[in-house]
């Protein structure tokens, strides 16, 4: 029995400690669009959000984690630009439409001629959003590829006495996630 569990206890954190740079990243991107969505009146909902939002990132690199070395870089290339995308638009709408993206707002993206989005570009974008938390996802963007690079050349790997604890925490974090 106590096999058992010490294995899935090694198995459990696996996407995470492959993937950690990733984890870290879109699990950030993902608190600051939580931090920053309207206040409504199922505030509570949102509280449990947390969870879900790790449970999610644990998938999101597993499936990463999993890819055939050929296909990893690409698809590692391929989550980061989406997720940064969404997190900038999302974030621009809140901030500037005081609503998060709907499928109303890509209906009426997906409608716009050239001379109406660069009527919605000239009249909302501008240097403010450098000051807002566009300017923050901008700036996580940065520290984010400064990262990649920096773990590129020097492997950044967790000491074995901190390992098992390491282990224990993020299958704890995943249990209470999913519950």
């Amino acid at each position: 029995m106590k096999t058992i569990i010490s294995k899935l206890i090694n198995i459990i954190p696996y996407p995470i400690k492959k993937e950690t740079i990733l984890f870290f990243f879109l699990y950030l991107l993902g608190l600051i669009t939580l931090y920053i969505t309207p206040s409504t009146p199922y505030l509570p909902f949102y509280l449990k959000l947390y969870g879900q939002l790790f449970f999610d990132t644990y998938i999101v690199c597993l499936i990463v984690g999993i890819m055939p070395e050929k296909i990893h870089t690409i698809a590692l290339c391929i989550t980061y630009i989406i997720a940064y995308l969404l997190a900038l638009i999302d974030t621009f709408c809140v901030i500037k439409l005081d609503t998060p993206i709907t499928t109303t707002i890509v209906q009426l993206i997906s409608e716009t001629n050239s001379s109406e989005a660069s009527g919605f570009f000239s009249m909302y974008i501008d240097s403010s959003l450098l000051i807002s938390p566009i300017g923050a996802i901008a700036l996580i963007l940065i520290i984010n590829i400064l990262t990649i690079c920096i773990s590129k050349k020097k492997k950044i790997r967790i000491k074995k006495t901190y390992q098992i604890f390491f282990d224990l925490i993020i299958s704890l974090l995943l249990f209470i996630s999913v519950h």
